[in-house]
C-alpha cells in the first residue's frame, strides 16, 4: 500500500464515525422537559407583590420606600427593577436600571429615583426572585408590573405651570 492509500483510509474511517453518531443522535427519542412547577410550600405558589409606589408621580432625588410582600418565598434576598412600558400588544417593557440587584427580603427598601437616568412616565417598579429559578416564583401579577408611576425633576421645569402641565399629561394617560 502506497502513503497516499493510509490517508484516503483514515478520512473514510473517519467520516463512518462520524455518520454513525450522527444517525444515532438523529433517531434518539427525545426526552421530554419535565415542566418547571413553583417552589413547593405549606402555603402554595411562592410570590412577591408590590404593595408601594403603585401610582402617581414621584420627585427626583426625593426619597422613595419601595414596600412589597412575600408569600411563601423562601429566599432571604430579592431583587427590584425599575421598568418602562414600550409596547402594548402584547406588552413589553425594557430595563430603565436595576434599583437592588439583591437586597434583604425584608418588605422594604429604600430607592432615591436619579435625576437622570430614572424620569418618565410609563414606569414601573419590578420584584424579581433571586436565588430560586425565575419559573418557580411569581412576582406580582404573573410577572406583570402591577404599578404605574411617574418620576419627575421639578428643577428642569421653567414655572408651577409648566409643572402642573406635565403632572395633569401624565395623570390623564
Amino acid at each position: 500500500m502506497n502513503r497516499f492509500a493510509h490517508v484516503w483510509f483514515a478520512i473514510a474511517f473517519v467520516l463512518t464515525g462520524v455518520f454513525v453518531v450522527s444517525l444515532l443522535l438523529a433517531t434518539r427519542e427525545p426526552t421530554p422537559e419535565a415542566p418547571i412547577a413553583p417552589l413547593p410550600t405549606e402555603e402554595g405558589e411562592a410570590s412577591l407583590t408590590l404593595l408601594s409606589p403603585t401610582s402617581g408621580t414621584l420627585e427626583a432625588g426625593q426619597t422613595q420606600t419601595v414596600l412589597w410582600e412575600s408569600k411563601s418565598y423562601t429566599s432571604p434576598f430579592i431583587g427590584i427593577n425599575l421598568i418602562r412600558k414600550v409596547g402594548d400588544t402584547p406588552a413589553r417593557y425594557e430595563l430603565v436600571r436595576v434599583i437592588a440587584e439583591k437586597t434583604k427580603n425584608d418588605g422594604s427598601a429604600v430607592w432615591v429615583p436619579a435625576p437622570t437616568t430614572d424620569l418618565g412616565e410609563g414606569l414601573s417598579i419590578e420584584l424579581v426572585c433571586v436565588g430560586v429559578r425565575k419559573e418557580a416564583c411569581r412576582a406580582g401579577n404573573d410577572g406583570a408590573p402591577t404599578s404605574k408611576i411617574a418620576v419627575i425633576n421639578t428643577g428642569r421645569f421653567a414655572n408651577t405651570a409648566s409643572a402642573y402641565q406635565a403632572i395633569e399629561r401624565l395623570n390623564n394617560k
